[in-house]
């Protein structure tokens, strides 16, 4: 979610594209079939000119796609005229900030009006497939600092250290099993998106949290409170926005940040 995320926050165009096709040669890794590297503007028009200057094979990174990168600016104002956009009300509207859900509904009148159509979908069980996601980043982050970790610890965030050594716990047959779901998700949800052009969900689901030295500096425990706090007390009580982000990201599939509005704060 770090490129969505912050692009919901701050009302911008956030893409992750399709994984590899941006180089991941010269980044610092999290978790190697995991990251994405995209761009972040204010206009989609930005975002697609950097998209064109960033993407494309790259000998640095065997990871990327080889196949060309598509002229993605030059398709920019051919208009969404018989695009199908498929929509999993409970997914994507249930569960969410009551805001967030009526700038889509909105959003989605808007692309209707303009020639698109709403296609009623089913998103795939999401079962296992965040707490997947979790291991298997958690675990490649491990392999990606293994030069630091655990011979320099101490020298790591709270946070970021006590994320490095669930990974460390990790065992061959749990990450056989959490490849094993990744691989059926990722199956399942390409089946979704062969009879749609995308599907649309929230790029976050809930308002951004306020900042605090705990949740910035603090444990895990202290993170995952401060976040909890901002979905428990809502009414109803909000989905975690990684039910929004971890399932592209297991699925190397694309997916776009839209502004969409404004929450009433």
């Amino acid at each position: 979610g770090s490129i969505r995320f912050p692009s919901s926050a701050n009302g911008i165009v956030g893409l992750k594209p399709t994984y590899g096709r941006v180089s991941r040669f010269g980044v610092l890794p999290l978790a190697e079939s995991l990251d994405h590297v995209g761009p972040m503007a204010r206009r989609v028009a930005d975002v697609a000119i950097m998209l064109d200057a960033i993407a494309g094979a790259d000998s640095g990174d065997p990871t990327s796609l080889r196949e060309p990168a598509p002229d993605t600016y030059r398709d920019i104002g051919r208009g969404v005229a018989g695009l199908r956009i498929g929509l999993d009300r409970e997914y994507a509207l249930a569960g969410v900030d009551r805001g967030e859900a009526a700038s889509i509904e909105e959003a989605l009148k808007v692309l209707t009006g303009l020639g698109a159509r709403v296609v009623d979908v089913q998103v795939p069980d999401l079962a296992g497939v965040i707490d997947a996601a979790y291991l298997l980043c958690a675990s490649e982050a491990v392999a990606a600092h293994a030069a630091h970790y655990p011979s320099r610890a101490e020298d790591y965030g709270p946070y970021f250290r006590e994320f490095l050594q669930g990974g460390a716990r990790a065992t061959e047959a749990q990450l056989a099993d959490a490849r094993k779901v990744r691989a059926d998700f990722t199956a399942r949800l390409n089946t979704v998106l062969a009879n749609v052009d995308a599907i649309v969900c929230p790029s976050g689901g809930a308002p951004a949290f306020p900042i605090s030295q705990a949740a910035q500096y603090g444990s895990m425990t202290a993170f995952n409170a401060a976040v909890a706090a901002t979905l428990v007390t809502s009414n109803p009580p909000l989905k975690s926005g990684r039910v929004f982000t971890a399932p592209m990201d297991m699925a190397g599939t694309p997916a776009i940040c839209l502004p969409s509005g404004f929450s009433p704060e």
